[in-house]
């Protein structure tokens, strides 16, 4: 063993290790060994490449990223828009969730404004995709010009026999974007469209059209309260054939005064001595407590939606109501199960991934696959639903069937409370606030998990430009720029991996504009990139995740989790699809819960066959297990001199530390959901479950509205303060919960996008930007659509103080009102400190005599 000097010329001393004997590995996965050392991610554990030398690198940092972005623009695949373009579409979208939400009772009221979920006014001339409103089909210029003969050449195809069919289908198959804008290019468009395929109603429980098209289109449409009183004063029988509700508002209406009957006979036996408590499933306790503080019992019917509910509200199905509902979508797909082509869900209630994956393995013609904003169906299902395709895929080939080609996917978007409210803020995948570092890493390494996994596939549309799922990304709160630079970043690095021998120059380089988005608003001092950490830690280190079994880059990893033990380490992904399943907001974990009831044999741990990764990946994400438990560990044996001992051993990276619940497996079929008389008892238990959950929700409103004091850490408080939903779950009303501050640092919501815009300005992350260089080009476009109107709640984050951006930058405070000496001029302010209280002054690149003291 050779000596070592130290820094200061002393010589270290040296300790001889014995030797140790090691136990063969249990596994074939990467092992660590137990006992060492957890040293920093840029130290050890699991690197795999070696870092470059600092001489045969170029200098690339953030601000000549962004150049060499501008230079030769973004990917083609990820947009055709200039920067203007893209900036300017952006600031619109801030624009629309940071505008001054409407009050309550004006939103209630159907009053335009913010564009909320489930009030009219969010669909003006539509219920749902394609359908349009009575009373506006009944007033179109052309509606009674049907035997005129058209010249409108694609409506003439698409009518025109089986030709028309197959014409449809395939307008269908290319995603929502495309059929959208075939429909709006004339209303004759419009309605050969809607007439070629079969759309099914979900709360009718038929279908809606029966079209020749192979497409089958599930929908919610929305029907407004002030439409069914107008069908029970006018049409209490249910004979207007050209009413959309004439078949089905009685039960729902019946099937809603059977909930506040529910909670009468539950209060009238609780008032009573009774020897057996009531059987309500899960919910017991809380409605046995829910109904004894009830104290007007005698109008509880008057709550119902359709008595107390404003005109402009839009039906909220109960529970019992909807799951019904569901089981006649569920018959109407089996029965057309051979004949499908392309499937569509949007808003479709109850419908999770389980569900879908019964529906699709069922489906074995399906080759084009749609789900949009699905209330169950998060972000995070689409690894899931990526590693369903291929397996489905695997088994069609075996069987000599099509397979499924092309995704669209829009999930479940929260763009928070749709009328005025101190909590009020959109966060886009969330409902409240959650861990920012969780919430953006986890974003990006889902991101680059499914676009590898799309391409491996081959699979369309799902990362096409313009369609779904980008979209989706794009309204993601994040600097401007964020997105479109790591889809280029993405699209760039598939292009590499197509060259036999790519460059160390180019790689490094295509992995820091990969890196950039997941760092900026997160990482301090990206400024100083170069040289250490560009060379000796930027993709050296590859860390594993004990929940997917995946090895990838140790940004894709929260600072915690890097600190924790080698096979202990659970990537950001994860916790971020731990998380969307955990959210509680407008009862989805009892929704998914009721659901659960109908599949016995299912595990929740059990884990999905993993789609393969595109090649390209190789380097920054592998499968390096699939084991779920660890092999035995040796035991203590013997030396030569006869002393016993343990020797030292190496614990296998396995994945046996799984956070999220998305298995798809040990799922009854379709066919058993449908017809088997086993599972009519199963149906009948998440009936009942669903009441039950009517009760507990409609309780919590009765209480709201007798203000009612419940206990609370000890304190009697009012309901309404006591919950963190505002006493309204899975309701229009229904608040966001309040951020918790201190916990950590929060999510953003679009109100904190001009900090986040300054800071990644001042970095250097923004397109012909540098450094310290004045205002970022997007407020520029910003200003225009704010005004002066800007939401008060908004002024902190903004910075907006007499009329300049305040930008915070190390140790200073720009100002950009303060009058500047020539174009090259900064004013700063000092913070004050031990030695001075603050002053302004001057400093200038370009000309030195400029630089001054102000105060």
């Amino acid at each position: 063993m050779t000596k070592r000097k130290g820094k200061r010329g002393g010589k270290i001393k040296q300790f001889k290790t014995p030797p140790v004997d090691s136990g063969p590995s249990t596994s074939s996965c990467r092992n660590t060994t137990v006992g060492q050392r957890n040293l920093p991610p840029e130290r050890g554990s699991g690197g795999t490449t070696t870092p470059a030398s600092n001489q045969s690198l170029q200098k690339y940092d953030i601000v000549l990223s962004q150049k060499h972005l501008a230079e030769r623009g973004f990917h083609p695949a990820v947009t055709d828009e200039t920067r203007e373009q893209l900036l300017g579409s952006y600031m619109q979208t801030v624009a629309r969730y940071t505008k001054k939400r409407p009050s309550r009772s004006f939103y209630l009221d159907g009053g335009a404004g913010f564009r909320g979920v489930v009030v009219s006014q969010s669909r003006n001339l539509t219920r749902a995709f394609l359908t349009f409103r009575d009373c506006f089909a009944k007033e179109r210029v052309d509606a009674n010009l049907d035997k005129v003969p058209t010249k409108n050449k694609l409506s003439r195809l698409i009518n025109f026999g089986d030709v028309g069919g197959f014409i449809s289908e395939h307008i269908f198959a290319t995603g929502l974007g495309t059929v959208h804008r075939a429909a709006m290019a004339s209303t004759e468009t419009w309605d050969a469209i809607f007439t070629s395929a079969k759309i099914w109603d979900f709360f009718a429980g038929e279908l809606l059209e029966n079209g020749p098209a192979r497409v089958f289109i599930a929908l919610a449409p929305e029907y407004t309260i002030g439409e069914f009183r107008y069908a029970e004063t006018y049409d209490p029988y249910g004979q207007d054939a050209d009413s959309p509700l004439a078949s089905w508002f009685s039960e729902a209406i019946t099937t809603e005064k059977d909930i506040y009957f529910s909670i009468q006979v539950l209060h009238r036996r609780l008032s009573k001595k009774r020897r057996h408590k009531p059987k309500l499933g899960p919910l017991t306790e809380s409605l046995v407590a829910l109904t004894r503080w009830l104290t007007d019992v005698k109008h509880l019917q008057a709550s119902s939606q359709f008595i107390s509910g404003p005109m402009a509200q839009v039906f909220d199905p109960p529970a019992n109501f909807a799951v019904k509902r569901l089981r006649l979508l569920l018959k109407g797909i089996f029965e057309r199960r051979k004949s499908l082509k392309v499937l569509y869900f949007q808003k479709t209630p109850y419908l999770d991934r389980r569900m879908l994956a019964i529906i699709l393995r069922a489906c074995t013609n399906v080759q084009m696959l749609a789900v949009y904003n699905c209330p169950l169906i998060h972000f995070g299902d689409v690894i899931c639903l990526l590693d369903l395709i291929a397996e489905v895929n695997a088994s069609r080939r075996a069987a000599g069937f099509p397979t499924i080609t092309a995704f669209d996917f829009f999930p479940r978007y929260h763009g928070g409370m749709p009328f005025h409210d101190e909590r009020a803020q959109t966060y886009g995948l969330t409902w409240g606030p959650q861990c920012l570092e969780t919430v953006q890493r986890g974003f990006f390494c889902i991101v680059f998990k499914a676009f590898m996994k799309a391409k491996a596939m081959n699979l369309d549309l799902l990362y096409t430009k313009g369609n779904a799922f980008c979209n989706f990304l794009y309204r993601i709160p994040n600097y401007s720029l964020a997105i479109p630079t790591f889809l280029d970043a993405l699209h760039r690095l598939l292009d590499l991996s197509k060259h036999r021998r790519p460059s160390t120059q180019d790689r490094k380089r295509l992995l820091y504009d990969l890196l950039k988005p997941v760092r900026v608003g997160l990482e301090e001092r990206m400024d100083h990139d170069w040289p250490h950490w560009y060379t000796m830690i930027m993709g050296d280190c590859l860390l594993f995740c004990s929940s997917c079994g995946y090895e990838t880059v140790q940004e894709f990893f929260t600072a915690h989790a890097r600190d924790m033990l080698p096979h202990r380490r659970v990537c950001a992904g994860c916790l971020l699809q731990y998380k969307l399943d955990d959210e509680d907001d407008h009862l989805k974990g009892e929704k998914k819960s009721i659901l659960t009831e109908l599949f016995p044999g299912w595990n929740d741990r059990a884990f999905n066959p993993d789609a393969p990764l595109a090649p390209a990946a190789r380097g920054l994400m592998n499968l390096i297990s699939t084991c779920a438990t660890p092999g035995p560990l040796p035991g203590p044996i013997i030396d030569g001199d006869g002393n016993l001992y343990q020797p030292r051993y190496e614990l296998p990276f396995v994945r046996n530390n799984k956070m999220n619940m998305d298995s798809l497996q040990n799922l009854p079929s379709l066919d058993d959901l449908v017809t088997n008389p086993r599972f009519d008892k199963l149906w009948l238990v998440v009936g009942h479950r669903g009441n039950c959950l009517d009760m507990y929700s409609r309780l919590v409103r009765r209480l709201r509205d007798e203000n009612a004091q419940v206990p609370h850490y000890g304190v009697m408080k009012p309901i309404a303060e006591a919950r963190s939903d505002g006493a309204m779950p899975d309701h229009v009303e229904e608040r966001q919960p309040r951020p918790v501050p201190g916990q950590y640092r929060l999510s953003r919501s679009f109100a904190d996008i001009i900090a986040l815009e300054t800071k990644a300005f001042n970095l250097g992350a923004l397109m012909g930007a540098q450094a310290g260089s004045g205002p970022s080009p997007s407020m520029t476009v910003l200003r225009p659509f704010f005004g002066g109107h800007l939401n008060s709640g908004l002024a902190p984050p903004l910075g907006i103080l007499a009329g300049g951006l305040v930008q915070q930058t190390r140790g200073m405070k720009v100002h950009s009102a303060v009058k500047k000496r020539c174009e090259h001029c900064k004013v700063v302010r000092r913070k004050a400190g031990k030695r001075h209280n603050g002053y302004l002054y001057i400093i200038c690149k370009a000309n030195p005599r400029h630089k001054q003291r102000q105060s």
